[in-house]
């Protein structure tokens, strides 16, 4: 008999953000290794952001799936999972060092995390008769969904005036996305088996990484020579390509829209 407590998803949780230690370190690599810059009354050598904002809900994805069961026989279940967009919670942090004139190099970290629902579909193989499958549906909530990306910048700054400063920036950009993906589906049925009944779906953590780009702008005002609020607008995309639980692979579209604000400290 199949689990009647399928409500609960079951995941694993081990969340990983390993780029949060590349990019600080990047950025006192940079510090040390980009000479000064010649000393000017209205331009920073460089400038260090903390951000929270949201990234826009990127594109829906499907995943294909099979499962067995005891009841099924040498028959197997098979799945569909539709999920859904939706706008991301974003924390990042970033900066950059002067090179030459108006030309600099960087560094920023984001991290995007969401919850979102899949609208499940399945096959149940009949116990008693061949190719008789049985049609379920249903929800799959609360998959857990979270993005790391480190964007390598070549930016331009342009201080408008001594206390604002436009920066323009692009790169390349690694993500790794941990996304919950279904695995299988809970169902009940009864004698005489000729219609099942969908009661939850069981989920695992996948993750995957890619290679991208972004682009984007800064804009910052400062309040005193060092301390100021600022905004960031960043558009990033790539593509992942996930291990599915049940076999095969599921793609999916990394980053998106971002904007964000908070400190700016410039030195």
């Amino acid at each position: 008999m199949a689990n009647a407590d399928g409500r609960n998803l079951e995941r694993r949780v081990t969340r990983r953000a390993p780029a949060v230690s590349i990019a600080v370190f990047t950025l006192f690599a940079l510090s040390g290794v980009v000479p000064t810059a010649q000393a000017q009354t209205e331009e920073s050598r460089g400038f260090l952001s903390i951000n929270g904002g949201i990234q826009a809900a990127g594109e829906d994805f499907s995943g294909r799936g099979a499962f067995d069961d005891p009841l099924f026989g040498p028959e197997r279940a098979s799945f569909e999972a539709d999920y859904g967009a939706a706008t991301d919670n974003l924390f990042d942090v970033g900066g950059g060092v002067r090179v030459r004139g108006n030309l600099a190099v960087g560094a920023a970290v984001s991290l995007a995390s969401r919850e979102s629902d899949a609208a499940v579909s399945a096959q149940l193989p009949h116990p008693f008769l061949f190719e008789r499958p049985r049609a379920i549906s249903g929800t799959a909530a609360g998959l857990a969904r979270t993005e790391t990306a480190v964007h390598l910048q070549v930016q331009y700054m342009i201080p408008v005036s001594s206390s604002f400063t436009v920066t323009l920036f692009g790169g390349p950009t690694w993500f790794n996305v941990a996304q919950d993906l279904v695995s299988g589906v809970d169902f009940d049925h009864e004698y005489p088996y000729d219609s099942a009944r969908f009661t939850g779906a069981r989920a695992a953590e996948q993750s995957a990484s890619a290679i991208g780009v972004h682009a984007g702008a800064d804009a910052a005002f400062y309040f005193s020579r060092a301390i100021g609020v600022g905004g960031t607008v960043r558009f990033s995309r790539g593509t992942v390509e996930f291990d599915a639980p049940s076999g095969g692979a599921v793609e999916s579209t990394a980053g998106g829209l971002q904007t964000s604000g908070g400190l700016r400290i410039r030195f």
